[in-house]
């Protein structure tokens, strides 16, 4: 089974970040891929916003951050001790690597406090990693997880869990 859509620029207008990602799901989930010819840049560009989010996150707008909207945990959920398994709490990203090797996981996090300052990550079937102390402040800033991910050819799912429900995400 194959899903094919076929894109125009204004057509889809009314489609929100949901369906997209919900759509991207489905596609990787159940759809073939042909080879796509190697791209030049070979760094990868998420939006968090765009994963399949779970209905413990939120979107906000920020003119700040990457396309005007960043995503955050609902008020009152935190898992600081361990990640939780609930697909409530987390979001996944499915993304393709073209060359195999090393690779670093950088984001743009709005951590306003040393208690709001974490997520949980896991790269495929990895151990969920605990990402925390990112550094706090009243705005925007990049920052890498301090672990490099070795990934082969092919698909990957980036999952992130909340930690603390104070940090946003880019």
């Amino acid at each position: 089974q194959r899903v094919t859509l076929d894109y125009t620029p204004g057509t889809l207008a009314s489609i929100n970040n949901t369906m997209l990602g919900e759509i991207r799901s489905y596609i990787i989930q159940y759809g073939e891929f042909e080879d796509e010819e190697e791209p030049d840049d070979p760094n990868v560009y998420l939006e968090a916003e765009d994963g399949i989010m779970g209905s413990n996150w939120e979107t906000h707008a920020d003119a700040f951050a990457s396309n005007g909207i960043y995503v955050m945990t609902k008020p009152g959920h935190e898992y600081t001790n361990s990640a939780s398994s609930d697909t409530d709490d987390l979001i996944t990203m499915t993304f393709k690597i073209c060359d195999p090797g090393q690779y670093a996981l950088w984001a743009r996090a709005n951590t306003p406090s040393p208690n709001d300052d974490s997520f949980w990550i896991k790269m495929d079937i990895g151990s969920w990693i605990n990402w925390n102390n990112i550094e706090a402040g009243s705005g925007w800033g990049w920052d890498d997880v301090d672990q490099r991910f070795s990934l082969d050819t092919g698909y990957h799912e980036l999952a992130v869990c909340m930690r603390e429900d104070g940090a946003g995400l880019d």
